[in-house]
């Protein structure tokens, strides 16, 4: 088990009880540099905790979504969400369709377009969400046609 102080600190401050799994939960997450399924998230737990089942694990996520601790990333081809710690920053993601890793893209082109919607409008635009899709470096040098060196 890690040095869980400041996952029980992200707790407390939401008024959420520091239950074991929601701080592997958080702990697991912070450890990843992508989102990562529910289903993952079971996987890695149920190695050190047998008696966890995966109802468990999405009831915790959703407590951690409700306080914002957590956000919710859906992969569309996928049909399916995948999660990481809310650390307050704008991004993106670019998402692999082939082997479906998934990249976090910091800073926003669509801060005038919605300034230009908003006055076309006059919706009060209150976020968005944008997601690129393509192949990534070790799916595109599969896909790339293999040179004739016989």
């Amino acid at each position: 088990m890690g040095d869980y102080s400041k996952y029980i600190e992200i707790l407390n401050r939401n008024g959420l009880k520091n239950t074991k799994h929601r701080k592997k939960i958080l702990e697991i997450l912070d450890s990843k540099e992508f989102p990562v399924s529910a289903e993952d998230i079971y996987l890695d737990i149920k190695m050190s905790d047998s008696n966890i089942s995966l109802s468990t694990v999405y009831r915790a996520i959703e407590a951690l979504l409700n306080k914002d601790i957590i956000v919710k990333v859906n992969i569309r081809d996928e049909n399916k969400g995948v999660y990481e710690i809310n650390n307050m920053l704008h991004k993106h993601h670019i998402i692999c369709r082939l082997c479906h890793k998934m990249v976090s893209v910091l800073g926003c082109p669509l801060d005038a377009f919605e300034e230009k919607i908003n006055k076309e409008t006059g919706f009060k635009i209150e976020g968005h969400n944008l997601e690129l899709y393509g192949l990534c470096p070790g799916c595109n040098k599969k896909e790339s046609p293999v040179s004739n060196s016989e």
